[in-house]
């Protein structure tokens, strides 16, 4: 209807050129306007342009991947991680940072209380980093091989071979574990007392699959409170004797008291002063 009106309305301005041409210029405008109007209303046309807005100032979602969690997935192997540190650089994080060696010095206090030199307790530091790259490649292997049906049976009896469960009688149970990458050997007793009992004997690290033993730790531990821990360590071959007790103060604040004493005065690995030292450490450790 509209465009029946525009076509009669131009045969009559037909005789005025210049009204002519006007008429030719707006009312198809207008008519353009009226139909861009509907357009507007008509709601799907909306959504579609407001959709386009929003999409183009909407910030993209960007998915933050836990690499963390992603290498360090079993909790029984961060656990190991901190057992190995700790029998390598000290029981209680007091007596790590009171002896921690750096460019000032020039000797340390090594866990069974022997001084040593700053290259040998570097040379400790590259061996744990070692042994950690060892241990994850290692686990996520062994991860590979239990997904795959066709190398499964191989993870099977690796994992037979080095983890043996022997129950002594009922409520006791006796676990050994043999690590391939730190080449060291674990037992481990289950008690219904909630002591925390084990031994581990240590081989050279550097040698693949078990050698003679180089030293053997001997672990109990106990829980005597809520927040009071005790444990004491003993090393048969550098006959040290580690004595720690931890008490929890708040959630972050804990205080300890480390006792060592040694029994062996010609240990082979005592340097230019000849002597061990008892050492009695009291200190206080806060979590940020």
């Amino acid at each position: 209807m509209v465009y029946g009106a525009c076509l009669a309305l131009y045969i009559y301005v037909m005789k005025y050129k210049i009204l002519g041409l006007i008429c030719l210029y707006i009312f198809p405008c207008a008519c353009l306007a009226s139909q861009a109007k509907s357009w507007w209303e008509d709601a799907s046309f909306q959504s579609l342009i407001y959709e386009d807005v929003i999409d183009k100032n909407k910030k993209p979602q960007v998915k933050i991947v836990n690499y963390n969690k992603m290498i360090f997935n079993d909790p029984e192997m961060v656990k190991e991680f901190k057992t190995r540190y700790r029998e390598t650089f000290g029981y209680a994080n007091q007596d790590r940072n009171l002896f921690q060696n750096n460019y000032h010095n020039v000797v340390r206090y090594d866990i069974d209380g022997v001084k040593i030199g700053q290259e040998e307790d570097f040379s400790r530091q590259r061996e744990y980093g070692a042994f950690i790259i060892k241990r994850l490649s290692e686990h996520h292997v062994d991860n590979y091989f239990k997904s795959s049906e066709s190398l499964r049976p191989v993870y099977e009896l690796k994992d037979k071979l080095q983890n043996v469960d022997v129950e002594i009688k009922k409520g006791y149970k006796l676990k050994l574990k043999y690590s391939l990458s730190g080449n060291y050997a674990q037992l481990k007793v289950d008690n219904p007392y909630d002591v925390k009992s084990y031994m581990t004997f240590e081989m050279d690290k550097s040698a693949f699959g078990p050698t003679s033993v180089l030293e053997t730790i001997c672990h109990i531990g106990y829980d005597y409170s809520k927040n009071r821990y005790f444990e004491a360590n003993y090393a048969f071959n550098t006959a040290t004797l580690t004595l720690t007790n931890t008490q929890a103060l708040s959630s972050k604040l804990s205080a300890s008291v480390i006792a060592k004493t040694y029994f062996n005065e010609q240990e082979s690995r005592i340097l230019e002063d000849k002597t061990k030292e008892h050492l009695l450490i009291v200190g206080f450790n806060y979590q940020y």
